[in-house]
């Protein structure tokens, strides 16, 4: 009997042990970093998309877990500032943009270039933003365009991206497919997928063209890229504002430099008025200059046009000189 008792006592130790040894494991950081590649990598719908993967290393770069995969500012309020040149905690912004009327989507070409980067946590982008409520914390982003982000992705490759807040980037939103929220219907594009070529300072010009409108029907904001490729759309149930219509629409890039340089101040030659929606170019001054132009008026570069959509909802074609890929 006593020999049973030892054995039993013996076994229930080995047990609670063996709980402790698992509940410690699953607290570990290993583990915890496995639960969140599980609730990135979510298996493919059954008609499968293509879905770039998020790595372990993703997101032992990233600021925390819970920040992974979201922007880390506001957007720029061009009504807020001198509009030429935007600059808030080391971002740079040069914006174009429209305000005023009801928008129902937008359209732009965007010079394609692989800017330089020389921190892992510096950026460079060019893109698109449709825009509804105040520039406090109810803010409606709906955001496209080209990036080049060593902190997201781990390399210097140009990439197509999206965003989207409904909260001014507080706890809604994300980066591509790394949360619930846009819906991809393309089979052959991945957000986040490379682009190639790209332009190069005084030889060949590479463009894409995305455009995003709202669906009069159902109400979703859906994105085109290029002339053949509808992607997928931002659910109309996602925002508050852009439910309705958009009350802004910017043109533009961004880029971060942790440290204070020269060379930051000549990322971008600056629009030529404060609210004429012209383009930008590298600065002759600086051949290392990384963002190019985005967007002009018809009367501007033939291959860089840009467009918003006011009134009924509609949806138009544009070229694409430039091919994607992972």
């Amino acid at each position: 009997m006593g020999t049973t008792r030892g054995v039993a006592c013996l076994l229930v130790a080995v047990i609670c042990l063996s709980c402790a040894a698992a509940a410690a494991a699953a607290r570990s950081p290993a583990a915890r970093l496995h639960r969140h590649l599980k609730r990135f990598n979510k298996p493919a719908v059954k008609s499968t998309v293509p879905i770039r993967r998020t790595k372990k290393d993703d997101l032992l770069r990233a600021s925390s877990m819970r920040r992974y995969g979201r922007k880390r500012h506001t957007t720029a309020n061009p009504m807020s500032v001198n509009p030429t040149m935007l600059n808030e905690g080391g971002h740079q912004h040069a914006i174009a943009y429209v305000q005023g009327d009801k928008y129902y989507g937008a359209k732009v070409t965007i010079n394609v270039w692989e800017p330089k980067i020389e921190q892992p946590n510096e950026f460079s982008l060019s893109q698109l933003w449709i825009l509804g409520g105040s520039f406090g914390e109810d803010l409606n982003s709906i955001e496209a365009g080209w990036q080049v982000s060593p902190d997201l992705y781990g390399d210097n490759n140009t990439r197509l991206f999206t965003y989207w807040t409904s909260d001014a980037y507080q706890a809604t939103g994300c980066y591509n497919m790394l949360c619930s929220g846009f819906v991809q219907i393309n089979s052959e594009i991945a957000m986040g997928a490379s682009i190639f070529p790209t332009s190069s300072y005084s030889g060949s010009q590479y463009d894409i063209s995305i455009l995003i409108w709202k669906d009069p029907k159902e109400g979703n904001w859906w994105m085109q890229f290029g002339k053949d490729y509808v992607l997928g759309y931002w659910p109309s149930f996602l925002f508050s504002y852009l439910a309705d219509s958009a009350s802004m629409i910017e043109w533009g890039g961004e880029g971060s430099a942790r440290r204070a340089t020269s060379r930051t101040s000549r990322w971008w030659t600056a629009p030529t008025t404060s609210r004429s929606p012209r383009g930008w170019a590298p600065s002759p001054s600086s051949p290392t200059a990384t963002t190019c132009r985005t967007a002009t008026m018809a009367t501007g570069a033939p291959t860089s046009t840009m467009a918003a959509l006011g009134g009924a909802p509609t949806a138009s074609n544009s070229e694409i000189v430039t091919t994607i890929g992972m």
